[in-house]
């Protein structure tokens, strides 16, 4: 079942509890956030969670969507302690992949963050010391293509250490490394960027949506003068 119907069942079950009067109108407001998540998956996309630039969520997406946000803050901090996994792992030497991390676990040497989150904020500690890129993809979710191929562009011809990650490290953020170890020439295809990420972080699981950006991805034709259009995009 895709996020779009899940999150419409949800939101129609919190309506009809909310219209039962009384203390049920507390059930308003996760039945009003549950509406705008149906309308990011099934067609609005991320900008709909107000993820902006420098990394921080936009206050009228905290007024809307504080019940997913509280939900997915501390779905994410128990999942951190119980999931026997590392934070963060280094793929090849200076690009590294993972979960959303705290300022003190960001690796050493790293000068380069990029958040494919949308559904949380990152922490002023990184944002304020570190080269950051904010790309928001929605959670089992993919970007278009080109901002996905201009992302990966500004990776790949990055002279320092880089991390990338999503929530867990295990969908969106080894996408883009499978890009980047490709257009790095590190790797043949896909599949062996893959197969390399797993050696390194074997949690990763990638959709079919994922799979398939990769697909249309790698039959793109190479930008033109990519360091220079990377920049220029990113920083518009």
């Amino acid at each position: 079942m895709n996020y779009a119907v899940t999150f419409s069942i949800l939101a129609a079950c919190l309506i009809g509890i909310a219209l039962q009067g009384g203390v049920c109108w507390f059930a308003l407001w996760p039945g009003i956030s549950s509406i705008i998540l149906t309308a990011a998956y099934a067609k609005l996309g991320p900008v709909v969670l107000g993820k902006q630039a420098d990394g921080t969520l936009a206050w009228w997406a905290w007024v809307l969507l504080l019940p997913y946000f509280l939900l997915s803050w501390l779905t994410w901090h128990l999942l951190r302690v119980v999931r026997r996994e590392d934070c963060c792992n280094e793929v090849v030497p200076g690009l590294w992949l993972g979960r959303r991390i705290l300022a003190h676990e960001v690796p050493n040497g790293v000068d380069l963050i990029v958040d494919l989150t949308a559904e949380f904020c990152e922490a002023r500690q990184i944002t304020g010391h570190k080269t950051y890129v904010c790309l928001p993809v929605l959670d089992a979710s993919v970007p278009d293509c080109a901002p996905f191929a201009t992302v990966v562009e500004r990776v790949a011809t990055w002279p320092g250490k880089v991390y990338i990650h999503c929530a867990s490290g295990h969908g969106r953020s080894p996408t883009m490394m499978a890009a980047v170890l490709v257009k790095k020439q590190l790797v043949e295809n896909v599949g062996e960027a893959l197969q390399l990420i797993k050696q390194a972080r074997p949690g990763i699981a990638l959709n079919k949506q994922q799979r398939r950006l990769l697909d249309k991805w790698s039959q793109q034709p190479p930008m033109i003068d990519s360091a220079a259009n990377a920049d220029r995009s990113l920083s518009s």
